[in-house]
């Protein structure tokens, strides 16, 4: 306990001292000509900040977009690959961030070097497009000791908000809104990056998906159907629970000429899976990210997925989408959710893996598919100008600002 206070307190003393140089990086005079991107806090290289960045490089060569990253290991790896990377705590680094005009991120101002970013333009993609539970990064059921211990660790977060953030649609701008506080004026809906990559996918119109080993998950012979499981506090849950019988799940897979894929969440806390599937020939454990995972979205027939955002982005599609409210009532004492999960989610909604086969074979054997117009409906809202143009979209918009 003595040490844990010593850290905090060693951490506080960290963030006076770096409040000072964040004050006087404003002075610094800012390029229009310099794009920082950067996303998850510095470590990785994906999502609507990569898609971005990569439209810039390629189209806007009179502006110095760079991809500042706070893993080395990724910034040697990125240079490698030419991408026009900087390490965000190197002297080089430091100088291109007190210079950038313009920081597009889709976490916050800590996915670059926050310390010199005073000044700077702060653009918000957001890493999600329609989220099924909350993001609030101080959400009301919190006590007020982990707000406290969550403001002291990480003061940037709370404090700087974005000048602007990028939604998908004028029906999405109530949660980016809820997500951020910010007046509604700086919220503008142009559409995302990453939906522009999926639409393109879906006639073979953009090559941006790393294929990696996403070829041995699906056969491509097989009905296709991908379980994303959100992450959970509960070290105990597992999506196993509940009638969980792999023998009489196989067995359906088979007739129906179906294969399943888990792909969990790399946060969640039950990583390690305690089930012995080596038997299963039709259920995988997959372990996919990133352009990864796009990949197998744009290859998967069903989606299954109980509280990932990521369901809006395989509405791209247009496929069935089944809500796994698995341990629902538990789920909602760890986390809020940021809409009607009855009343608003276009599919059908089971309980326990009974529910889940019977749905299952609704719509594999009988070709049952409720709630299409559910589905469409929800499309028209968050994707009212599905065009693969939202890139060139936002370009425009910052270089206007």
């Amino acid at each position: 306990m003595i040490k844990k206070v010593f850290r905090l307190l060693l951490r506080v003393f960290a963030h006076v001292i770096t409040s000072f140089i964040y004050f006087f990086s404003g002075f610094y005079p800012r390029k229009d000509n310099i794009v920082m991107f950067g996303c998850w806090d510095g470590k990785y290289f994906r999502g609507n900040a990569k898609y971005q960045y990569l439209f810039f490089r390629d189209n806007y060569s009179n502006i110095q977009s760079i991809w500042q990253t706070k893993n080395y290991d990724l910034y040697i790896k990125l240079r490698q690959q030419g991408v026009n990377s900087c390490y965000a705590y190197s002297l080089k680094g430091i100088i291109l961030n007190l210079k950038a005009k313009y920081f597009v991120v889709t976490h916050g101002i800590r996915d670059v070097n926050e310390y010199f970013s005073r000044n700077g333009i702060l653009i918000n993609l957001e890493h999600t497009t329609y989220p099924i539970k909350s993001l609030l990064m101080d959400p009301p059921s919190e006590s007020i000791i982990k707000k406290i211990h969550r403001y002291l660790v990480n003061p940037y977060g709370y404090l700087i908000k974005p000048d602007y953030a990028i939604t998908s649609s004028q029906f999405t701008t109530i949660s980016t809104q809820t997500h951020f506080k910010i007046d509604t004026k700086k919220i503008i809906p142009l559409g995302k990056p990453k939906s522009d990559i999926l639409f393109l996918n879906i006639n073979g119109g953009d090559n941006s998906f790393e294929d990696n080993e996403c070829q041995k998950y699906f056969d491509a012979n097989k009905i296709r159907i991908l379980f994303l499981p959100t992450s959970r506090s509960n070290a105990s849950f597992s999506v196993f629970d509940l009638d969980f019988n792999y023998q009489e799940v196989d067995d359906f897979l088979n007739s129906a000429n179906a294969i399943l894929g888990f792909n969990f969440h790399p946060a969640t806390a039950n990583k390690d899976i305690k089930v012995d599937l080596s038997a299963c020939k039709n259920i995988k454990i997959f372990n996919s990210y990133g352009d990864e995972m796009n990949r197998l979205l744009s290859r998967t027939d069903i989606l299954i997925t109980d509280y990932s955002s990521l369901f809006s982005d395989y509405l791209i599609y247009n496929k069935p989408i089944v809500f796994a409210k698995i341990n629902h009532q538990s789920y909602l004492k760890e986390k809020e959710l940021s809409l009607d999960y009855d009343k608003d989610l276009p599919g059908p909604k089971v309980k326990n893996w009974h529910d889940l086969l019977e749905t299952l074979n609704d719509i594999l054997i009988h070709g049952c598919d409720k709630h299409k117009n559910d589905r469409n409906e929800m499309i028209n809202n968050i994707y009212p100008n599905l065009d693969g143009q939202a890139r060139e979209r936002i370009a425009k918009f910052i270089m206007s600002i």
